[in-house]
């Protein structure tokens, strides 16, 4: 459900602006939709967690948004089960010297 809506209002975006999504914008409306189902006692709130990466005018980004609908931006992220082990990992890289290449290697071997 959440990954479909993710794509309409990309979509939408894009007829709207004639330019692609910006992350951060998908992002921000994403984690709306998502807070929005934890106003209100008929709905259901959402009870997972979503990455959304990207490639905008700000180079690759990545964030991740949390079932209550709060988002953060991050160099790296893990959720899941193994999340806590995966992050101890990632805060060990140097993101932000690595190549994509080089750091999906790295996160390759992560379990």
């Amino acid at each position: 459900h959440l990954v479909k809506r993710c794509r309409s209002d990309a979509v939408e975006y894009r007829n709207f602006y004639m330019e692609p999504v910006p992350t951060n914008v998908l992002t921000d409306r994403i984690s709306s939709y998502v807070q929005a189902y934890t106003l209100y006692s008929e709905l259901r709130p959402f009870g997972c967690s979503l990455l959304v990466a990207g490639w905008d005018t700000k180079g690759p980004r990545l964030f991740m948004v949390e079932p209550s609908g709060i988002s953060w931006g991050y160099f790296g992220c893990a959720i899941g089960k193994g999340r806590q082990a995966c992050k101890t990992e990632i805060e060990k890289l140097n993101l932000k010297e690595m190549t994509c290449r080089e750091a999906i290697v790295e996160v390759a071997k992560m379990q």
